[in-house]
């Protein structure tokens, strides 16, 4: 069992390299050096029927995305067969996407991010229209009335964001970073100023801002007449992908890149309606 144990650490160090083959090591072929999400970018899913890791090691998945059956293949050749998928069994034309594995020397210093790129082309955006506030004075006299101001009622909302990883355990629990976040507005997305922004992979959602906004009551009210006032206010929920940059340290010689999907939930375009009516 050690001496298994240390041919797979050695596999498990050397920078990985392989060659999928549409058949037995022979007809089109491709090599890769990194991992591949989808094998259908290269029409290749679905094809493969042989395999040839030069070096590394190589971990090959049923469907895109790194999901279903997997399959570990170390340094040497492999044909579609029913051995275990320990030991580079698969079935022919049944793989969809790879990964490498690499077994690197701790790296020094913390995880950190050098470069941040949302994808605003797939950004999806619901905004909603909610009313979070009403108030109704009824005037049933011959003479205006003055509105006294009773308690103000304070309406307080919080923006909320949280960055989701699509391969989580390659990026550290905690990871503080200041990036611009997108904001939802009535018409468009923009990006705020840098902000600090907790985005390792257990930072979950988080507060972005906390505003109290307060509703303006009207001054008068005509005789005879009812006045409702109604304050309202837009949600707007944003998920986006984005692309990031990370390095260890001051380490920015070997980077890596991750992806993921930023989620937002964000206030705006807070106003008080007035809709006055007459008394029969």
């Amino acid at each position: 069992m050690k001496e298994k144990y240390s041919s797979y650490r050695k596999d498990f160090t050397e920078e990985p390299e392989c060659i999928v083959y549409e058949n037995n090591f022979s007809g089109r072929s491709l090599t890769f050096v990194h991992d591949v999400e989808n094998l259908k970018w290269y029409k290749f899913d679905n094809r493969m029927s042989s395999i040839v890791v030069k070096s590394g090691a190589w971990v090959g998945y049923r469907y895109p995305n790194y999901d279903g059956e997997q399959s570990l293949f170390l340094k040497g050749k492999y044909t579609a067969s029913v051995k275990a998928s320990d030991e580079g069994g698969f079935k022919n034309d049944r793989i969809s996407s790879f990964s490498k594995i690499m077994v690197q020397p701790s790296p020094e210093g913390n995880m950190r991010l050098l470069q941040l790129d949302y994808d605003l082309d797939k950004a999806n955006i619901v905004r909603t229209p909610t009313s979070v506030f009403s108030w109704t004075q009824v005037n049933n006299t011959s003479v205006e009335q003055t509105v006294t101001k009773t308690d103000e009622v304070p309406i307080q909302r919080e923006d909320t964001y949280e960055f989701r990883w699509d391969r989580a355990a390659k990026v550290s629990s905690t990871m503080e970073a200041s990036v611009g976040i997108p904001l939802v507005g009535e018409t468009e997305i923009s990006i705020s100023a840098e902000m600090s922004v907790s985005m390792g992979r257990s930072s979950g959602t988080r507060r972005s801002k906390t505003e109290t906004l307060i509703a303006e009551y009207p001054s008068k009210i005509p005789r005879y007449s009812t006045v409702t006032m109604t304050s309202k206010l837009t949600q707007g929920n944003i998920s986006i992908p984005f692309t990031a940059i990370l390095c260890y340290g001051n380490d920015t010689e070997r980077t890596i890149t991750e992806k993921g999907v930023f989620y937002g939930c964000q206030f705006f375009d807070f106003h008080t309606d007035f809709n006055e009516t007459k008394l029969p």
